[in-house]
């Protein structure tokens, strides 16, 4: 299920785009893939990934970063492994 905040930007800001989201929705919901390779995430994914997480590179390994600013990235990627 979509998050409807996010849908609603959407919808306002970019209604193209707002309508492709909602056929792949609903493709998804409506058609089995069985490709190993194509994961489908949980609403909780897709709601983490709607945050500021999204812009960040966290190349490396918590801790061991090649960039700075990661204090966050580091302790979301040690609290979901």
């Amino acid at each position: 299920m979509l998050d409807q905040t996010i849908l609603s930007i959407l919808k306002d800001h970019d209604p193209e785009i707002f309508d492709l989201v909602v056929k792949e929705e609903t493709r998804q919901h409506e058609q089995i893939r069985l490709i190993p390779s194509e994961n489908y995430a949980s609403p909780e994914v897709k709601a983490a990934l709607a945050t500021s997480f999204t812009n960040k590179y966290g190349e490396g390994y918590p801790g061991r970063r090649y960039y700075q600013g990661q204090v966050n990235t580091d302790a979301l990627e040690i609290m979901v492994i």
